[in-house]
């Protein structure tokens, strides 16, 4: 794969995730939030950001979204047998949103590290 071809995917892959936030950040702002892990600040950047900002920021090079599945429980969950059962969708749910905003995107503290911030 080219670094072009790389971009331009990213590119895609950028506008696609930020179209889709703004369409369900617009339709249910407390739902989107909690899917995308944002926090308020961010859900309401991006649900009134025009189309040339979102074009701007998609071409930005920069990946702009992540996996959420550094918790093993939560992975082994979504590829278990291709389909999760009603139990395994509220642990995936309960796991993930003990996870706080904040912390998206940020590398996870061991607490020696949570006690020297404080």
């Amino acid at each position: 794969m080219t670094n072009s071809t790389a971009a331009q995917e990213i590119g895609e892959l950028n506008l696609t995730y930020l179209l889709l936030a703004q369409r369900l950040l617009r339709e249910d702002c407390a739902s989107a939030m909690y899917r995308f892990g944002f926090s308020r600040e961010i859900a309401q950047a991006i649900s009134s950001m025009p189309l040339a900002k979102i074009m701007q920021m998609a071409m930005s090079g920069m990946v702009l979204c992540r996996l959420r599945l550094e918790e093993t429980a939560v992975f082994d969950a979504l590829i278990n047998d291709g389909n999760m059962a009603a139990m395994h969708q509220t642990h995936v749910a309960i796991v993930l949103a003990g996870q706080p905003v904040d912390d998206v995107g940020q590398p996870r503290k061991t607490p020696a590290k949570r006690r020297q911030a404080a």
